[in-house]
């Protein structure tokens, strides 16, 4: 399944995959919009510093689990126009939390304040 935008500032798509093995677990491949990326050439790589969170709510909205972490991206000049024509691509794992009806998939640019976030309902 592939989830709508709820916010996109920096462009992304989330697909959505049960973990066949694992129950509760789900696979979330997720492609940033390359040119919505806050990279910035350092000597032979580009660089960008965003923040990756994956949230997840309950059927009353609330809050059941939110994990958050820093992602530093490191192209060599040789992917920078690769991703920017076709995005970078990432995949994260997810353990729904018990009762869990929606989850969102977050990237931060806090340095220049943009964000990109897609919602999915979790099954």
């Amino acid at each position: 399944m592939v989830s709508p935008i709820s916010s996109a500032q920096i462009g992304m798509e989330v697909s959505v995959e049960p973990d066949a093995a694992k129950a509760q677990t789900y696979r979330l491949r997720v492609r940033l919009n390359g040119p919505d990326l806050p990279l910035v050439r350092k000597q032979e790589n580009w660089t960008a510093n965003v923040d990756l969170q994956v949230t997840q709510f309950r059927t009353d909205g609330s809050v059941a689990n939110a994990a958050r972490s820093p992602f530093t991206i490191t192209l060599p000049q040789d992917q920078i126009h690769t991703v920017l024509e076709r995005g970078l691509r990432l995949t994260l794992t997810m353990e729904a939390a018990k009762d869990v009806a929606l989850a969102q998939v977050l990237v931060l640019d806090e340095a220049h304040g943009r964000i990109g976030s897609v919602r999915f309902p979790v099954k």
